[in-house]
């Protein structure tokens, strides 16, 4: 599961064009995974048109804005923990964007990059480390079944990082 967004004025680069929608229901696979392909250079071009990030990485983003920003109201940050479509009004979203774009100002100042930063916090903190894959699916009853294969034998490592804990977030801890 991850979160969406949009962006509402991105910089169109000349000479690039949103590929058309396809027809899903007589499209070929072949021709599905040319308009993915499609889909995602044209949005890695076109910086601001779309920003997806997995649910783990959006809360520390969303907690890392409402804890350096002080510009987001509570009840916004709460409805940020879900991908319910929730929006927050252009004057918090803008007050957000600067007080990060001084950060990133003062850190230039200082030789250090964004990246830097995020390196200092996690060594103080530790460092968190996910990955996500998209699988599609014809037959829906797979996905129950690959995803108990997956709880019944989990990896002992992802792309080479041992896995040193698993959660089965579908399991309420009341």
């Amino acid at each position: 599961m991850g979160f969406d967004l949009y962006g509402v004025n991105p910089k169109i680069k000349e000479g690039t064009k949103k590929p058309e929608e396809i027809d899903w229901k007589t499209s070929t696979e072949e021709e599905k995974e040319e308009y993915f392909k499609a889909v995602d250079e044209y949005e890695s071009i076109n910086k601001g048109v779309y920003f997806r990030n997995n649910v783990w990485w959006w809360r520390r983003l969303a907690d890392y804005v409402m804890e350096h920003t002080k510009c987001i109201d509570r009840k916004d940050f709460d409805k940020w923990q879900h991908n319910d479509g929730h929006e927050v009004d252009d004057k918090d979203g803008i007050s957000a964007a600067i007080v990060i774009a001084q950060l990133i100002d003062e850190l230039k100042q200082q030789g250090k990059t964004f990246d830097d930063y995020l390196d200092e916090i996690g060594k103080e903190f530790g460092f968190y480390f996910t990955d996500q894959i998209s699988i599609r699916f014809t037959d829906l009853k797979q996905i129950a079944v690959l995803f108990k294969r997956t709880l019944d034998n989990p990896p002992k490592e992802i792309l080479g990082a041992k896995l040193e804990s698993l959660e089965n977030l579908s399991e309420s801890k009341d």
